[in-house]
């Protein structure tokens, strides 16, 4: 969890609304093309670092909580304009 603190974090949040009954989801908002912080440039950039985490948390890519968990990539040039 050292690593990927964050990402623990919101599914352990996940886990709990849910099991609580709430009708929580997640959504991971990926953005592209963010140049001052050197942001991947393509969803595909973004979906390997999240299998990473996965692999190193020992999750497999189709998980309990994986239906609750949304991608979305809005693109930092294209708000801009």
């Amino acid at each position: 969890m050292e690593f990927f603190y964050q990402y623990t974090n919101r599914m352990a949040h996940l886990y709990f609304l849910r099991r609580e009954g709430v009708d929580a989801r997640l959504v991971n908002v990926c953005f592209l093309n963010d140049t001052e912080m050197g942001g991947p440039r393509e969803p595909a950039e973004w979906k390997a670092a999240f299998d990473t985490a996965r692999y190193v948390l020992g999750l497999p890519v189709r998980h309990a909580l994986s239906r609750y968990i949304d991608y979305v990539y809005p693109d930092i040039d294209l708000l801009q304009k």
